[in-house]
C-alpha cells in the first residue's frame, strides 16, 4: 500500500517522466495536452496507476520491523499463489498496452519478492 500526496508538482513531475518513457507515437491522444506537459499537471482517468514512475517506492514494511521474525506458513502455497499473481499482472500488462493504453510493469509497482525473502 502506498500513500502518495498527489499535487500538481507531482503531476508535472509525471509528464516530464512520461514523455521521456514512452515516445510521443505511444501516448495516446486522449491523455490531453495539460496532463503531459510540463505546466500542466491535470489529473486524468487512471493517474493513480501510472503515478508511481514519479513517486518510486523507497522503502518496505521490512524497513520499519527491525528485530520482527514473519513466520509465513505453507511456503509452496505461497509461492504458488505469487506466480499466479505474477501472471496475471502480466496479462493485464500486456493486454492493457495492446489495448494502446499506458501502462508500467509490474517490477515499477511491487516491491521485488527476492529483495524481501531469506
Amino acid at each position: 500500500m502506498r500513500d502518495t500526496i498527489v499535487d500538481r508538482g507531482l503531476l508535472r513531475q509525471w509528464g516530464a517522466l512520461a514523455r521521456a518513457r514512452w515516445n510521443g507515437s505511444e501516448i495516446p491522444e486522449r491523455f490531453s495536452e495539460k496532463a503531459i506537459s510540463p505546466t500542466g499537471g491535470a489529473m486524468f482517468p487512471g493517474a493513480e496507476f501510472l503515478l508511481s514512475l514519479a513517486s518510486q517506492l523507497e522503502s518496505t514494511i521490512f524497513d520499519y520491523i527491525d528485530g520482527c521474525i514473519l513466520v509465513l506458513d505453507e511456503p509452496e502455497v505461497l509461492r504458488e499463489e505469487h506466480d499466479k499473481f505474477l501472471s496475471l499482472l502480466q496479462h493485464r500488462y500486456d493486454q492493457t498496452t495492446s489495448a494502446g493504453n499506458l501502462a508500467l510493469p509490474q517490477e515499477a509497482l511491487f516491491s521485488d519478492a527476492e529483495r524481501n525473502s531469506p
